[in-house]
């Protein structure tokens, strides 16, 4: 197995764990059921960012989330890697099993609708050459969150890396989004 296929198989592990954690973390949190969790949000960086956006396409539960140097289009991402590295984009390197996983999961293949009553912020570093935003700037352009829902994208300086302006961004989309939208009900974030 090579290093995209080990990745592709990775971001469709983490979007199942996360789901699975949905379901267990709250008898785990709150065992005696003296509370419920009325929110899911998830933010993650690089590969944790991928998984959001996987998430936010798979999991219902999870209405928002914050990818930071993450990938809308997972098959475009593994493209621009094999292109860089030179390999080709055919068999064995990236045989078309592997490209329906993929595409099966992949947020640029989602169906009308699919991201409606989301609420997006989607942060990338502008001369991040690992996750290039140009591979989920087509898809942001076209993403449909619906009249509820909000998608806000932010290329701020910098490389690969979860800067501090990123983080302070981060914090005021949780904070308007989850918390101040939400006074009443009770937020658990992974």
């Amino acid at each position: 197995m090579d290093r995209d296929e080990l990745f592709a198989l990775a971001v469709v592990g983490a979007v199942k764990d996360v789901s699975f954690l949905i379901d267990v973390l709250p008898s785990y949190v709150f065992p005696h059921d003296e509370r419920t969790v009325g929110e899911w949000v998830l933010a993650g960086f690089s590969l944790g960012g991928h998984a959001t956006w996987l998430a936010l396409r798979h999991e219902p539960r999870i209405r928002i989330g914050i990818p930071i140097c993450g990938c809308a289009n997972i098959v475009t991402l593994l493209e621009l890697y094999a292109d860089k590295v030179g390999i080709p984009r055919t068999a064995p390197y990236f045989p078309e099993s592997l490209r329906a996983l993929v595409r099966a999961y992949d947020p640029a293949t989602a169906p009308p609708g699919a991201f409606v009553g989301k609420r997006i912020l989607a942060l990338s570093g502008a001369d991040d050459t690992l996750v290039p935003w140009s591979a989920s700037s087509a898809f942001m352009e076209v993403l449909d969150v619906g009249p509820r829902g909000k998608k806000k994208a932010m290329v701020l300086p910098g490389k690969h890396r979860c800067t501090d302006e990123m983080r302070d961004e981060m914090f005021q989309f949780f904070w308007e989004e989850a918390l101040v939208a939400r006074q009443e009900t009770r937020i658990c974030a992974l």
